[in-house]
């Protein structure tokens, strides 16, 4: 998803790999603590952590991408998760 690829535009810094990894659940920081941190990067959960520490949330940037239709839809099933 181009929302995603923003995040090759820069590296992040190692205070917001660590901040990400800090906010996984327990069984989670055993996976990834086994994934070299040069790569967390790659994962999209990082990614949008990322991402959004910097100001770029997803909710912003689907309603300048999608119809106020699509949208919508979007923030639905969104709430149907939640």
């Amino acid at each position: 998803m181009s929302y995603y690829r923003q995040a090759d535009e820069w590296l992040a810094t190692e205070e917001e790999l660590l901040t990400w990894f800090a906010t996984l659940a327990p069984h989670q920081r055993v996976a990834v603590h086994l994934i070299n941190p040069s790569h967390w990067l790659g994962l999209p959960e990082c990614r949008r952590y990322v991402l959004q520490s910097q100001g770029y949330s997803l909710s912003t940037y689907l309603a300048s991408h999608l119809t106020a239709a699509e949208f919508a839809y979007w923030l639905a099933l969104a709430d149907d998760l939640f």
